[in-house]
C-alpha cells in the first residue's frame, strides 16, 4: 500500500483531513520532519493487528529461549525436561513475586545476567541449595 507523506507543519494545519483519509480511505500517512520520516499514522484496526503480531513474536521468542534453557539444564544438570521446566517456572514466579513487592532488580550486563540466571535456576548461586 502506498503511503502518503506529509510534513509536521502540514499535519498541524490539516490534522482532521489527514486522519479522515487514514480512517476512511485506508491510507497510511508518514509524517516527516525536515524530510526525515518520524512517525506513521495508520488505522486503529491495523495497529491492533500489528500489536497482536508483535505479541505473538515476543511469546515465540520467549518459548525458544525457555526451550534453549531447558536443553542446557537437561544436558548439564541431569534434570528431566519436566524438572527443568518446573525450575524455570519457579524462578519466573519468584521474579514476579519480587517485582510485585517492589523489589528493585539491578540491571547487569547481558552475559553476566545470563550466567547469574543459569546459576539461580539450577540452585548453585550464592545462597543456593
Amino acid at each position: 500500500m502506498d503511503a502518503e507523506v506529509v510534513s509536521k507543519t502540514e499535519l498541524a494545519r490539516r490534522t482532521r483531513e489527514v486522519i479522515d483519509r487514514v480512517r476512511h480511505g485506508g491510507r497510511h500517512v508518514i509524517v516527516e520532519n525536515y524530510g526525515s520520516p518520524e512517525v506513521a499514522i495508520i488505522d486503529i484496526d491495523e495497529y491492533r493487528h500489528l500489536m497482536a503480531l508483535h505479541q505473538r513474536e515476543v511469546e515465540a521468542q520467549l518459548r525458544r529461549q525457555e526451550e534453549s534453557l531447558i536443553d542446557r539444564l537437561t544436558a548439564t544438570r541431569r534434570l528431566t525436561r519436566q524438572e527443568a521446566a518446573e525450575v524455570i517456572a519457579h524462578a519466573r514466579d519468584e521474579i514476579q513475586r519480587l517485582l510485585g513487592e517492589g523489589v528493585e532488580i539491578p540491571e547487569l550486563p547481558r552475559r553476566e545476567r545470563e550466567r547469574e540466571r543459569e546459576r539461580e535456576v539450577v540452585g548453585t548461586g550464592e545462597g543456593g541449595q
